[in-house]
Protein backbone atom coordinates (compact mmCIF):
# COMPACT_ATOMS: atom_id res chain seq x y z
CA UNK A 1 0.00 0.00 0.00
CA UNK A 2 2.99 2.57 0.53
CA UNK A 3 3.50 2.67 -3.09
CA UNK A 4 -0.43 3.81 -3.61
CA UNK A 5 0.22 5.91 -0.93
CA UNK A 6 3.06 7.77 -2.34
CA UNK A 7 1.68 8.11 -5.85
CA UNK A 8 -1.53 9.10 -4.47
CA UNK A 9 0.48 12.15 -2.87
CA UNK A 10 2.15 12.96 -5.91
CA UNK A 11 -1.14 13.40 -8.18
CA UNK A 12 0.72 9.99 -10.41
CA UNK A 13 -1.44 8.65 -12.90
CA UNK A 14 -1.64 4.83 -12.81
CA UNK A 15 -1.43 2.24 -15.86
CA UNK A 16 -2.08 -1.03 -14.95
CA UNK A 17 -0.13 -3.65 -16.96
CA UNK A 18 -0.71 -7.41 -16.67
CA UNK A 19 1.70 -9.53 -15.06
CA UNK A 20 4.83 -10.50 -17.82
CA UNK A 21 1.92 -8.95 -20.80
CA UNK A 22 5.26 -7.47 -22.42
CA UNK A 23 3.42 -6.51 -25.55
CA UNK A 24 0.86 -4.02 -22.97
CA UNK A 25 3.85 -3.22 -21.22
CA UNK A 26 5.31 -1.76 -24.37
CA UNK A 27 1.55 -0.75 -26.13
CA UNK A 28 0.84 1.48 -22.57
CA UNK A 29 4.49 3.04 -23.45
CA UNK A 30 4.18 3.91 -26.57
CA UNK A 31 0.73 5.59 -25.82
CA UNK A 32 1.63 7.45 -22.39
CA UNK A 33 4.97 8.23 -22.67
CA UNK A 34 8.22 6.72 -21.28
CA UNK A 35 7.74 6.69 -16.75
CA UNK A 36 7.95 4.52 -13.92
CA UNK A 37 7.98 0.92 -14.44
CA UNK A 38 6.87 -0.96 -10.99
CA UNK A 39 6.75 -4.41 -10.33
CA UNK A 40 7.75 -6.92 -7.77
CA UNK A 41 10.65 -9.38 -8.14
CA UNK A 42 8.58 -12.14 -7.07
CA UNK A 43 4.87 -11.56 -7.38
CA UNK A 44 3.13 -11.86 -4.07
CA UNK A 45 0.33 -13.53 -4.48
CA UNK A 46 1.20 -16.37 -7.07
CA UNK A 47 4.98 -16.43 -6.39
CA UNK A 48 5.72 -16.43 -9.65
CA UNK A 49 9.00 -14.44 -10.66
CA UNK A 50 9.27 -11.76 -12.20
CA UNK A 51 11.13 -11.84 -15.98
CA UNK A 52 13.40 -8.86 -14.76
CA UNK A 53 15.75 -8.75 -17.91
CA UNK A 54 12.89 -8.77 -20.46
CA UNK A 55 11.95 -5.42 -18.03
CA UNK A 56 15.39 -4.23 -17.99
CA UNK A 57 15.42 -4.33 -21.76
CA UNK A 58 12.12 -2.23 -22.47
CA UNK A 59 13.27 0.28 -19.79
CA UNK A 60 16.45 0.76 -21.78
CA UNK A 61 14.65 0.81 -24.98
CA UNK A 62 11.80 3.56 -23.72
CA UNK A 63 13.76 5.61 -21.56
CA UNK A 64 11.70 4.00 -18.28
CA UNK A 65 12.93 4.43 -14.76
CA UNK A 66 12.81 0.87 -13.06
CA UNK A 67 11.63 0.28 -9.34
CA UNK A 68 12.06 -3.07 -8.08
CA UNK A 69 10.02 -4.60 -5.13
CA UNK A 70 11.72 -7.17 -3.29
CA UNK A 71 9.81 -7.72 -0.37
CA UNK A 72 9.52 -11.29 -0.98
CA UNK A 73 12.47 -11.83 -1.98
CA UNK A 74 14.69 -9.45 0.04
CA UNK A 75 17.12 -11.92 2.68
CA UNK A 76 15.93 -15.25 0.39
CA UNK A 77 17.77 -14.76 -2.83
CA UNK A 78 20.89 -14.09 -4.31
CA UNK A 79 24.20 -14.84 -2.01
CA UNK A 80 24.17 -13.15 1.41
CA UNK A 81 20.35 -12.64 0.60
CA UNK A 82 20.75 -9.55 -1.03
CA UNK A 83 17.85 -10.56 -3.11
CA UNK A 84 16.21 -11.50 -6.59
CA UNK A 85 17.69 -8.55 -8.64
CA UNK A 86 21.34 -9.08 -7.37
CA UNK A 87 21.18 -13.04 -7.61
CA UNK A 88 20.23 -12.53 -11.51
CA UNK A 89 23.64 -9.55 -11.88
CA UNK A 90 21.20 -6.73 -13.00
CA UNK A 91 21.58 -4.06 -9.56
CA UNK A 92 23.07 -1.83 -11.98
CA UNK A 93 20.09 -1.55 -14.83
CA UNK A 94 17.77 -1.57 -11.77
CA UNK A 95 17.01 2.63 -10.72
CA UNK A 96 15.68 1.66 -7.12
CA UNK A 97 15.00 -1.34 -5.28
CA UNK A 98 12.73 -1.00 -2.53
CA UNK A 99 11.51 -3.74 0.10
CA UNK A 100 9.64 -3.92 3.68
CA UNK A 101 11.80 -5.43 6.37
CA UNK A 102 8.69 -7.08 8.31
CA UNK A 103 8.96 -10.37 6.04
CA UNK A 104 12.34 -12.25 6.02
CA UNK A 105 13.97 -9.89 8.46
CA UNK A 106 11.01 -9.68 10.97
CA UNK A 107 11.34 -6.42 11.92
CA UNK A 108 9.42 -3.32 10.77
CA UNK A 109 10.43 -0.12 8.48
CA UNK A 110 11.47 -0.77 4.78
CA UNK A 111 14.33 0.10 3.02
CA UNK A 112 15.42 1.90 -0.58
CA UNK A 113 18.63 0.97 -2.77
CA UNK A 114 19.42 2.93 -5.60
CA UNK A 115 22.65 3.34 -7.41
CA UNK A 116 21.86 7.18 -7.19
CA UNK A 117 22.17 7.87 -2.89
CA UNK A 118 22.10 11.42 -2.62
CA UNK A 119 18.68 11.47 -4.60
CA UNK A 120 17.36 9.56 -1.88
CA UNK A 121 18.36 11.46 0.56
CA UNK A 122 17.58 14.47 -1.06
CA UNK A 123 13.74 13.43 -1.85
CA UNK A 124 12.58 11.69 1.28
CA UNK A 125 10.54 12.84 3.51
CA UNK A 126 12.10 11.03 6.50
CA UNK A 127 15.89 12.89 5.99
CA UNK A 128 14.42 15.55 5.47
CA UNK A 129 12.14 16.28 8.28
CA UNK A 130 14.82 14.08 10.23
CA UNK A 131 12.25 11.65 11.41
CA UNK A 132 14.06 8.69 9.93
CA UNK A 133 14.47 5.17 12.26
CA UNK A 134 14.89 5.58 15.92
CA UNK A 135 18.58 4.03 16.92
CA UNK A 136 17.33 0.82 18.71
CA UNK A 137 15.68 -0.02 15.02
CA UNK A 138 18.54 0.24 13.17
CA UNK A 139 20.62 -1.82 15.82
CA UNK A 140 17.79 -4.29 15.37
CA UNK A 141 18.22 -4.58 11.44
CA UNK A 142 21.99 -4.41 11.64
CA UNK A 143 21.90 -7.62 13.51
CA UNK A 144 19.17 -9.30 11.39
CA UNK A 145 21.65 -8.28 8.69
CA UNK A 146 24.57 -10.24 10.08
CA UNK A 147 22.60 -13.23 11.40
CA UNK A 148 21.13 -13.12 7.10
CA UNK A 149 23.91 -12.86 5.48
CA UNK A 150 25.65 -15.95 7.16
CA UNK A 151 22.31 -17.95 6.33
CA UNK A 152 23.41 -19.81 3.34
CA UNK A 153 22.23 -22.85 4.26
CA UNK A 154 19.10 -21.99 5.89
CA UNK A 155 18.37 -20.38 2.31
CA UNK A 156 19.31 -23.89 0.58
CA UNK A 157 16.95 -25.38 3.24
CA UNK A 158 14.15 -23.13 2.66
CA UNK A 159 14.21 -23.78 -1.07
CA UNK A 160 14.10 -27.63 -0.51
CA UNK A 161 11.04 -27.33 2.33
CA UNK A 162 9.50 -24.92 -0.63
CA UNK A 163 9.67 -27.63 -3.40
CA UNK A 164 8.97 -30.45 -1.74
CA UNK A 165 5.37 -28.65 -0.08
CA UNK A 166 4.86 -27.39 -3.36
CA UNK A 167 5.54 -30.76 -4.76
CA UNK A 168 3.14 -32.40 -2.82
CA UNK A 169 -0.12 -30.37 -2.72
CA UNK A 170 -0.01 -29.72 -6.36
CA UNK A 171 -0.93 -33.51 -6.24
CA UNK A 172 -3.81 -32.87 -3.67
CA UNK A 173 -4.83 -28.93 -4.47
CA UNK A 174 -5.28 -26.67 -7.45
CA UNK A 175 -1.90 -24.86 -6.67
CA UNK A 176 -0.64 -21.83 -8.82
CA UNK A 177 2.41 -22.87 -11.10
CA UNK A 178 5.63 -21.18 -10.45
CA UNK A 179 6.83 -19.48 -13.95
CA UNK A 180 10.48 -17.74 -13.48
CA UNK A 181 12.98 -17.44 -16.76
CA UNK A 182 14.96 -20.44 -17.34
CA UNK A 183 18.05 -18.98 -17.59
CA UNK A 184 18.40 -19.01 -13.42
CA UNK A 185 19.39 -21.83 -12.31
CA UNK A 186 21.83 -21.14 -9.28
CA UNK A 187 21.08 -18.96 -6.13
CA UNK A 188 23.76 -16.56 -6.19
CA UNK A 189 26.24 -19.22 -5.95
CA UNK A 190 24.30 -21.83 -4.62
CA UNK A 191 23.88 -24.97 -5.97
CA UNK A 192 20.96 -26.30 -4.96
CA UNK A 193 20.39 -30.25 -4.98
CA UNK A 194 17.53 -31.82 -5.66
CA UNK A 195 15.25 -33.11 -3.64
CA UNK A 196 15.52 -36.94 -3.79
CA UNK A 197 15.16 -37.87 -7.54
CA UNK A 198 12.89 -34.50 -8.21
CA UNK A 199 15.50 -33.09 -11.15
CA UNK A 200 16.55 -29.46 -10.43
CA UNK A 201 15.18 -26.81 -12.38
CA UNK A 202 15.87 -23.61 -11.06
CA UNK A 203 14.54 -21.48 -7.72
CA UNK A 204 11.69 -21.92 -6.20
CA UNK A 205 9.14 -19.40 -4.45
CA UNK A 206 8.14 -20.35 -0.49
CA UNK A 207 4.88 -18.56 -1.34
CA UNK A 208 2.61 -21.46 -2.47
CA UNK A 209 -1.05 -20.48 -3.50
CA UNK A 210 -3.96 -22.60 -3.80
CA UNK A 211 -6.44 -21.52 -6.30
CA UNK A 212 -10.31 -21.40 -5.43
CA UNK A 213 -13.70 -21.56 -7.11
CA UNK A 214 -15.07 -18.72 -4.84
CA UNK A 215 -14.50 -16.27 -2.14
CA UNK A 216 -17.28 -18.98 -0.57
CA UNK A 217 -14.66 -21.99 -0.91
CA UNK A 218 -11.68 -19.88 0.69
CA UNK A 219 -13.15 -18.83 3.55
CA UNK A 220 -13.75 -22.59 4.03
CA UNK A 221 -10.15 -23.45 3.29
CA UNK A 222 -8.48 -21.02 5.09
CA UNK A 223 -11.05 -21.98 8.41
CA UNK A 224 -10.17 -25.27 7.92
CA UNK A 225 -6.69 -25.32 8.32
CA UNK A 226 -6.56 -22.30 11.14
CA UNK A 227 -8.65 -24.79 13.06
CA UNK A 228 -5.56 -27.52 12.54
CA UNK A 229 -3.06 -24.83 13.65
CA UNK A 230 -2.01 -24.15 10.08
CA UNK A 231 -1.49 -20.09 9.67
CA UNK A 232 -2.28 -19.45 5.66
CA UNK A 233 -3.51 -15.92 4.63
CA UNK A 234 -6.80 -15.59 2.22
CA UNK A 235 -7.04 -13.27 -0.87
CA UNK A 236 -10.01 -12.08 -2.47
CA UNK A 237 -10.80 -9.20 -4.34
CA UNK A 238 -9.45 -6.54 -4.78
CA UNK A 239 -5.77 -7.88 -3.84
CA UNK A 240 -7.28 -10.71 -6.50
CA UNK A 241 -9.09 -11.24 -9.51
CA UNK A 242 -12.85 -11.71 -8.47
CA UNK A 243 -13.17 -14.77 -10.44
CA UNK A 244 -9.70 -16.19 -8.65
CA UNK A 245 -9.39 -15.82 -4.89
CA UNK A 246 -6.49 -17.84 -3.01
CA UNK A 247 -5.45 -19.24 0.26
CA UNK A 248 -1.43 -18.56 0.57
CA UNK A 249 0.76 -20.81 2.15
CA UNK A 250 4.13 -19.20 2.96
CA UNK A 251 7.30 -21.74 3.54
CA UNK A 252 9.99 -20.54 6.36
CA UNK A 253 13.63 -22.07 6.70
CA UNK A 254 12.39 -24.15 10.07
CA UNK A 255 9.69 -25.73 8.15
CA UNK A 256 10.23 -29.81 8.86
CA UNK A 257 9.06 -32.47 6.85
CA UNK A 258 6.42 -33.46 9.43
CA UNK A 259 4.78 -30.39 9.17
CA UNK A 260 4.50 -30.74 5.35
CA UNK A 261 2.91 -33.79 5.66
CA UNK A 262 0.55 -32.19 8.30
CA UNK A 263 -0.07 -29.68 5.97
CA UNK A 264 -0.99 -31.62 2.71
CA UNK A 265 -2.71 -33.70 4.68
CA UNK A 266 -4.97 -31.26 6.05
CA UNK A 267 -5.53 -29.99 2.43
CA UNK A 268 -6.31 -33.43 1.30
CA UNK A 269 -9.20 -33.53 3.37
CA UNK A 270 -11.05 -30.50 3.04
CA UNK A 271 -10.50 -30.89 -0.98
CA UNK A 272 -11.44 -34.55 -0.62
CA UNK A 273 -15.41 -33.97 -0.69
CA UNK A 274 -14.91 -31.32 -3.74
CA UNK A 275 -13.31 -34.60 -5.77
CA UNK A 276 -15.94 -36.81 -4.69
CA UNK A 277 -18.57 -34.41 -5.61
CA UNK A 278 -16.95 -34.69 -9.03
CA UNK A 279 -16.90 -38.09 -9.32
Amino acid sequence: MSFYDGLAARGAKLHYNKPNDFSQLEANIQKYGPGIILIESIYSISGTFSPIEEIIRIKKQYGCVLVVDESHSFGLFGKEGRGYVHMKGVQNDVDFVTASLSKAYSTRAGIVFSPNSTFVKENSFTYVFSSALMRNDIVRIRAMWDLIKASDDRRQKLQESSRLLRRELSKVAPVVKVQYPSSIFRMGGLALPSHKNVKYEGPTSAIISIRSKDEEEMSALHHHLSARGILVSPFCAPATSPKHPIVRITVNASTTPDEICKVTSAVAEFMRPAITAKL
